[in-house]
């Protein structure tokens, strides 16, 4: 049996959470509610279509009139994390880069090493993730000089 309603809830200064019924659940919805909706936290019961299918973003959604949005401000935090970790594999390729210049005496494509770098250790405040119209949008913001 596939169930099609979903329970959601928010514990103040967390995330949404929402609840699927396993298949093969045969028990009550207030069973369900009682066992997984932690007492005293408000509770809606949704069709499961109102759960985001990307879950890029699941640390940032919010409750908002029974729905799920995507809260942007927590979701461009949650995005820019996901790029520091790309931004890691790109310094170290640069620190070698940057090593090899220096005993190349490439005092050109050192510079221009540095400035790449500069640009990676700003990229948290790259105003093209203010840009941002909504979630997939911001999903799809990477600078160029990270590709």
């Amino acid at each position: 049996m596939s169930h099609t309603y979903r329970i959601i809830y928010q514990k103040p200064g967390e995330c949404a959470v929402f609840i699927v019924p396993a298949p093969n659940y045969v028990g009550t919805k207030e069973a369900l509610i009682k066992q997984a909706v932690p007492d005293g936290v408000e509770y809606f019961e949704v069709h499961q279509s109102i759960i985001p299918g990307d879950d890029y973003f699941r640390e940032a959604w919010d409750i908002k009139d029974k729905k799920i949005e995507i809260n942007m401000e927590k979701a461009k935090k949650i995005h820019i994390d996901n790029l520091r970790s790309k931004r890691k594999e790109i310094f170290t390729s640069l620190d070698t880069d940057y090593l090899k210049s220096i005993e190349e005496n490439d005092v050109a494509k050192t510079s221009e090493i540095s400035k790449k770098k500069k640009q990676l250790r700003d990229m948290p405040l790259d105003p093209v993730f203010s840009s941002a119209q909504n979630a997939d949008h911001l999903k799809s913001l990477i600078p160029d000089y990270m590709k």
